[in-house]
């Protein structure tokens, strides 16, 4: 499977130099309310778009990576029904309890998907 990670000039320096590392979050700057921290909603792993596209908001620099389907062990849908944040808190406990390597969600009202690796070591980076 083809996955995209967005991330900085900086951060594609380190991730090639040390692989990628799990994240807790990011800190982001608004113009009207500054720097505030994201939490990674399905827990501490690293973030990936099935879709280029969809990596727009993220970063500046778009890494292109493959990842092998039989690591996916779990797929989530979410739709906003009023019952998503416990859903997203299943995801999450779910996920750790077992030691998923890698889960998948998709969003049907945004009709996108994300995977969210937990073990970086299984990710391969496509060289172009």
């Amino acid at each position: 499977m083809i996955l995209y990670h967005a991330t900085s000039k900086e951060n594609k320096e380190k991730i090639l130099e040390e692989w990628f590392k799990t994240s807790k979050g990011r800190w982001k700057e608004n113009q009207w309310i500054g720097r505030y921290f994201i939490d990674n909603v399905f827990g501490e792993g690293v973030y990936f778009a099935t879709t280029e596209k969809n990596t727009i908001d993220d970063g500046e620099i778009v890494i292109k990576c493959e990842l092998n389907n039989e690591y996916i062990v779990k797929k989530f849908i979410i739709s906003n029904d009023g019952n998503s944040y416990k859903k997203i808190d299943d995801i999450k406990y779910t996920s750790k309890k077992n030691c998923y390597k890698a889960i998948s969600i998709h969003f049907k009202d945004g009709n996108y998907t994300e995977v969210v690796v937990y073990e970086p070591s299984i990710i391969e980076i496509v060289r172009e």
